[in-house]
Formats: structure tokens, C-alpha cells, sequence
């Protein structure tokens, strides 16, 4: 079985244009895992072929795409995978010079934060304006009592200066908040991965130990996954359809 990332394989824009799809990295695999569908038909013993690509924004905006070939993950990203409690408590106690710190404190700080941040993500997604979001990391705080808190008016502000859209911060601020109150119970479904990843290295970044480790957030992705127990990830549906293609 081999694997390749998008990244590795040329996808035209007349097969974008094809299925109605934009240049993404994400459009672009699943554009790959619809001609593959249409080339095997038939011929469906030739090959096996597996597209795997986040869900992101999909379940609020209506657009799921799957097919015989394409499989979305069960959250908004591969990388929520690893919001888990064990997860988190195993990376605190091994990775912070504050083991006993409270976890549900954490992750509900995480929650808070990454679930706004995600409404504005959706918000530019609904209007499809294309804003470049500013930094979420640059307006959040550590307060007195260690946790980290965001400040989502400035970030909205900050969001409709850098694009030069001064006088459309109410339209986009009603509509971030629209898009809080339709979101979900699940934290992973309500959280970007890489602003997930993000923010715990904002939050922890002063206390992680070795120094260096906390210098940046992909080592800390790279803890995460150290921290991970592979054989519950055979309890999500990505991994039950990824072990019935390939076994």
C-alpha cells in the first residue's frame, strides 16, 4: 500500500472545472478521487484507491462531497484526531513543567477558542468573501489564573482591516455569531486542526518542556502524535473504511 499527498500529484484545472471545483488542496483531492471513480467502472479489481480528505467547512455549508473512492474525516480535520483527552493528559504530564494543570480547564479553554475562531473561518466560507483571517494566536491572552482566553471582536476587527473591508465588521460579525449558534456539541467538529494545534502551543508555550520544544507548533504536533494510541483510531469511521479497503 503506498501513500501520497496532493501535494505529489498533478490535478488539471479543466478536471476542476469539471466537478464545479475551485484550486484547493482539498478540491483537488477529491477531483483526483472522482476521475479515479470514473476510470475504474468497470474495471474496479485493477486498483485500489482511497482519497482522504478533511471535512472542513462542509457540514454547515451544505456541500458534502463523497464518492465510491473519497472519504471525509469524521471531524472538521485529520488532526482533531488527536483532541483526546488521554491524548492531552499523556503530552501535559510528559511535555509541561505543570503536570498536574487541569485538563478539563484546558480543553475547555481549547474549546472556546478554537470554536470561535472556526465560526470566523465559516463566516468568510458563508460569504464567500475569501478574506485572509488575521492571526487568531496575535489576540489571544494568558490571563492571571493560566488560561488563555480570545478576544473575537478584535479578531474580527483585525480580519475586515487587513482585507480592507472597514465598514463590513457588522455584516461579518452578525454573521460569526449566526454561525455560533448553529454549531454542534462535538468540540472536534467545531475546531480547525491546525488552529487546534495552534492554540495549544499559544497556550502552553512559555511552560513547555524541553524549551525548545515549545519554540514551535509543529513539534508539538509531533509530541501530539508521539502521545496518540493507535489502535483507538480503529474506532472512528475514517479508519474502519481505511482497514476494509486495504486489508
Amino acid at each position: 500500500m503506498g501513500v501520497q499527498t496532493v501535494d505529489e500529484v498533478e490535478v488539471p484545472i479543466e478536471v476542476l472545472q469539471k466537478y464545479g471545483l475551485t484550486s484547493s488542496n482539498k478540491n483537488r483531492a477529491i477531483a483526483l478521487g472522482l476521475e479515479i471513480e470514473s476510470a475504474l467502472i468497470g474495471h474496479e479489481s485493477f486498483a485500489t484507491v482511497l482519497v482522504v480528505a478533511d471535512r472542513d467547512y462542509d457540514d454547515y455549508l451544505g456541500r458534502i462531497l463523497e464518492g465510491k473512492n473519497i472519504k471525509l474525516t469524521d471531524f472538521t480535520s485529520v488532526e482533531m484526531y488527536l483532541y483526546d483527552e488521554q491524548i492531552l493528559s499523556k503530552f501535559v504530564r510528559m511535555m509541561t513543567a505543570t503536570p498536574d494543570r487541569s485538563l478539563e480547564d484546558l480543553m475547555a479553554s481549547l474549546t472556546i477558542i478554537g470554536s470561535d475562531v472556526f465560526a470566523v473561518r465559516t463566516a468568510n466560507e458563508m460569504l464567500g468573501w475569501g478574506m485572509k483571517i488575521a492571526d487568531p494566536t496575535r489576540v489571544i491572552s494568558i490571563e492571571d489564573d493560566g488560561i488563555a482566553r480570545l478576544n473575537l471582536d478584535e479578531l474580527v476587527n483585525r480580519t475586515v482591516r487587513l482585507n480592507a473591508r472597514y465598514g463590513d465588521f457588522d455584516e461579518f460579525m452578525e454573521t460569526v455569531q449566526v454561525c455560533r449558534s448553529e454549531q454542534p456539541d462535538e468540540p472536534r467538529s467545531k475546531i480547525r486542526g491546525h488552529d487546534f494545534i495552534d492554540i495549544l502551543h499559544c497556550s502552553l508555550r512559555s511552560d513547555i518542556r524541553p524549551r525548545n520544544a515549545g519554540r514551535s507548533a509543529d513539534l508539538v504536533l509531533s509530541h501530539l502524535l508521539m502521545a496518540a494510541d493507535a489502535s483507538k483510531l480503529s474506532e472512528y469511521d475514517l479508519f474502519i473504511r481505511i482497514d476494509d479497503v486495504f486489508s
